[in-house]
């Protein structure tokens, strides 16, 4: 095979990523970001909002005895 030359796989591989995209496809690559933005926003406002909340202490779990075998 020659080094210009690409097997179907490949070329599949790097069309995602392709320069040329057409403007439709550019368009909803667009859209899909703004949509992911807007997530992350709301998802970081959330976490903010929960942060000032009292939320209940959990006790620490009890140490766990390494040197007792009763896995075998």
């Amino acid at each position: 095979m020659n080094e210009g030359e690409a097997t179907g796989l490949e070329q599949e591989d790097r069309a995602p990523f392709s320069d040329s995209l057409n403007p439709s496809q550019a368009k909803l690559n667009l859209g899909v970001t703004i949509l992911a933005s807007r997530f992350a926003a709301n998802t970081w406002r959330g976490a903010q909002k929960n942060k000032d909340l009292d939320m209940p202490k959990l006790p620490k779990p009890e140490e766990p005895n390494f040197s007792a075998d009763t896995y075998c």
